[in-house]
C-alpha cells in the first residue's frame, strides 16, 4: 500500500538546455519526489547543493503540507540554509551587498531573476538559526 510507504525520492541525471535542473516535483499526497539534475553544469558541487536545495523544498512541503504554506522567501530561504548547512559555499553577502535595496517581503513569483532574494533570505534565515536555535543548544 502506497500510503504506508515513506516519501520516495527519485534524482533524474539529464543533459540540455531544456531540462528541469535544479527544479523538485512531488505528488499530490507527498509520497514522490523528483529532482532532476543537469548534468552539464561545470561546477563539481552542483548536483550535491542542488540534492540539499531540493530535498529541503520536499522535507518543508512535506512537514507543512497541511499547517502552513509558506511564502517564496521562506521556503527558499530554507533550502538555501540547506545548502550552508551542508557545506557548500554561498555567495549570499555578496549576493546582497550588490543589491543592498533587496527586501524579503519583494519577492517575484514570477520567473524573474531572484538571486539577491535567495541571498537575502538565506542570510536572514542563518542569522535566526544562529542567533536563536544554536544558541540554545
Amino acid at each position: 500500500d502506497p500510503d504506508q510507504w515513506g516519501i520516495r525520492l527519485y534524482i533524474v541525471y539529464g543533459s540540455g538546455k531544456n531540462q528541469l535542473a535544479g527544479d523538485s516535483r512531488g505528488s499530490q499526497r507527498g509520497r514522490i519526489a523528483v529532482v532532476y539534475i543537469n548534468v552539464d553544469d561545470p561546477n563539481p558541487a552542483y548536483a550535491q547543493l542542488t540534492v540539499a536545495h531540493e530535498l529541503a523544498h520536499i522535507v518543508t512541503g512535506q512537514a507543512t503540507r497541511t499547517h502552513i504554506n509558506f511564502p517564496s522567501w521562506v521556503n527558499e530561504g530554507m533550502s538555501m540554509l540547506a545548502e550552508d548547512l551542508n557545506g557548500y559555499n554561498q555567495r549570499s553577502a555578496a549576493t546582497v551587498r550588490n543589491a543592498p535595496q533587496t527586501q524579503l517581503t519583494t519577492w517575484e513569483d514570477s520567473s524573474g531573476d531572484n538571486g539577491a532574494h535567495y541571498a537575502a533570505a538565506h542570510l536572514f534565515l542563518r542569522f535566526l538559526n544562529y542567533h536563536c536555535l544554536m544558541k540554545l543548544r
